[in-house]
């Protein structure tokens, strides 16, 4: 769970909703893949990537590091209006690729009602999986490799095909 000292330091980045991130989510995976290219290439704004993350239910100290974010760097972007770079923008937004594989996952394989992606994915990024050698899939958040496999893990564990 997140403590006080965790939050950051600009008052207006509060929590988001389940639904606040339901909709980040299909409004940047509504997008063709030229749309998701310029948004990243744009930078996500500080403040949306600080709502985001606030919704889930880690350390976002945890979650800046396994993103490869520091707090001081967030910090800075929000008091000073700093969007992300396309670098930061792009792991943000893949751990919102993966609450919304997950909430996908869970509407096709069964009834939705009451299931939380968001807090589901935090918890599962932050476990360690044996098809990771014992590694949590946050631990491979910070390139573009590890989210790649990350991915593909949690589409695995639909089919509960862990090789």
């Amino acid at each position: 769970m997140a403590t006080p000292a965790d939050e950051p330091a600009n008052p207006r980045a509060s929590k988001s909703t389940p639904a606040e991130v339901r909709r980040l989510a299909h409004d940047y995976l509504s997008k063709d893949i030229e749309q998701r290219i310029r948004y990243i290439r744009k930078g996500l704004p500080a403040q949306t990537a600080v709502r985001f993350v606030s919704s889930l239910e880690l350390s976002k100290k945890y979650v800046w590091k396994m993103i490869g974010l520091s707090r001081s760097t967030i910090d800075r972007k929000l008091s000073n209006g700093i969007r992300l770079s396309s670098n930061e923008s792009e792991s943000v937004l893949a751990v919102v690729q993966l609450v919304a594989q997950a909430q996908k996952i869970v509407e096709e394989s069964g009834n939705p009602d009451g299931f939380n992606a968001s807090i589901w994915v935090s918890e599962w990024l932050s476990r360690s999986h044996a098809a990771l050698g014992g590694k949590s899939p946050g631990d491979y958040m910070d390139t573009a490799e590890g989210r790649a496999l990350v991915g593909d893990l949690l589409l695995r564990q639909q089919s509960a095909a862990y090789s």
